[in-house]
């Protein structure tokens, strides 16, 4: 974060002391970041899309597969093959169940797609017999309906198609506790849970690694995938699911003499009712059941840090305690504000 701040520290600078002028700024100042982080998350992507390809074109002399069910996810892994500059096709499984808007958004892409050249294909699940596999007809002879623990349409109706290829999907790891156990390059197994994962620091390396060698060995005689935007938490807000601070610390007792920052960031946990295990809980925190004082200090802490005229930016979500509640903790009404649904963001002015 050294360059965000001092980004922003360099335009406050030039604004002075105008009051309007840090408004101005705090607002470019957020841009920035968010921007730049977005910006960061699809160069990384493309790099994983484009080593696919390399691999895959080495092998088969065939392009990679872009996995598309219509939804959000595939809307930004297509864009991002665009970005990308690779050859591609495309592949839907016809599920049988989906929304029929999102039946008609996927030919209209295709469709779209099919005009400039690019190969596209709708998985029907043709079955031997001629007949076609569907939803409707796989109940029956599973004896019950696919649930959130037995999930065996994905195999049957998902995953069955384009053997011996290299596809890329649009699996995140913050969509359930089972994904976050993928990689961004995989071997299928017989599920995904059985496949066998490659990182990143293991893979976008020389052709002369042993890692590498070992996964384009496996392409040859198995579907591999690629993840490109595993990483990807709520899409395009630039997030990072990988929390990794430059210092560990206690936000109540900041290592950092008075008066040190012009501009300060107080994003704090905003939930006290998570499981231990969840994925919001071990990435953001939970507060204590005294979360009243426990704020408060953070608060007090963080104008401590700040230089007179500095700005505090402070993030908030309204999914278990109510901003106005929060703000009664400080004690102080803040300079401005802004809110996008059950977030909230504001200025304080030190």
């Amino acid at each position: 974060m050294h360059w965000f701040s001092c980004i922003a520290q360099n335009r406050l600078t030039v604004r002075g002391n105008n009051p309007q002028g840090y408004k101005a700024d705090c607002k470019i100042a957020i841009r920035i970041f968010v921007v730049w982080r977005v910006k960061e998350l699809i160069e990384k992507s493309i790099d994983r899309l484009k080593l696919a390809s390399d691999i895959l074109l080495k092998h088969y002399n065939k392009p990679l597969v872009c996995e598309y069910s219509g939804g959000k996810d595939s809307d930004v892994l297509l864009q991002l093959f665009r970005m990308a500059e690779i050859p591609f096709e495309v592949h839907n499984s016809h599920t049988t169940v989906d929304a029929p808007q999102t039946v008609r958004h996927i030919k209209t892409v295709f469709s779209e797609l099919a005009d400039k050249g690019i190969k596209c294909e709708i998985d029907y699940h043709v079955q031997e017999n001629g007949k076609r596999l569907t939803m409707w007809n796989l109940i029956p002879r599973k004896l019950m309906p696919p649930t959130r623990i037995v999930r065996y349409c994905c195999p049957e109706l998902k995953e069955g198609g384009n053997p011996n290829r290299m596809i890329a999907t649009g699996v995140r790891w913050a969509e359930s506790r089972k994904r976050s156990n993928r990689s961004p390059f995989e071997v299928l197994g017989r599920t995904a849970s059985k496949s066998i994962g490659v990182s990143d620091e293991k893979m976008l390396i020389t052709d002369n690694d042993n890692t590498r060698r070992l996964f384009e060995n496996c392409q040859m005689k198995a579907k591999t995938v690629v993840n490109p935007i595993i990483d990807w938490t709520t899409l395009c807000d630039g997030r990072e699911l990988l929390i990794k601070p430059d210092i560990n610390m206690d936000f109540r007792n900041m290592p950092f003499d008075d008066e040190t920052f012009k501009i300060v960031v107080f994003d704090p946990p905003h939930l006290i009712n998570a499981g231990s295990g969840s994925w919001l809980a071990k990435k953001y925190g939970i507060l204590p059941k005294d979360w009243k004082p426990y704020l408060k200090a953070g608060f007090d802490e963080c104008m401590r840090v700040l230089e007179n005229d500095g700005i505090l930016v402070f993030k908030w979500s309204d999914e278990q305690l109510l901003f106005s509640e929060v703000l009664k903790c400080f004690g102080t009404k803040p300079l401005l504000g802004d809110k996008r649904g059950k977030t909230r963001w504001v200025i304080f002015m030190k």
